[in-house]
């Protein structure tokens, strides 16, 4: 039997997992009492790289204030 990978197959896939990761990032730092301005909020919603989402959320459990998540 052969074992397949996949790459993500459409941009919506990607879209969503980048929303899905934004979203758990703002819940962590909203959880965790950590005022984020307008700006501050929309770049995290508009960010669609996952790799670097994805290093704002392990960040986004250890940052005293927003800014430091960048």
């Amino acid at each position: 039997m052969q074992t397949m990978t996949y790459e993500w197959g459409s941009g919506l896939a990607r879209k969503s997992a980048a929303d899905h990761v934004a979203g758990l990032v703002l819940r962590i730092l909203n959880d965790r009492g950590i005022h984020l301005d307008s700006d501050l909020r929309a770049r995290i919603e508009r960010c669609q790289d996952l790799e670097m989402l994805d290093a704002w959320a392990v960040r986004a459990s250890t940052v005293d204030q927003a800014e430091d998540l960048f």
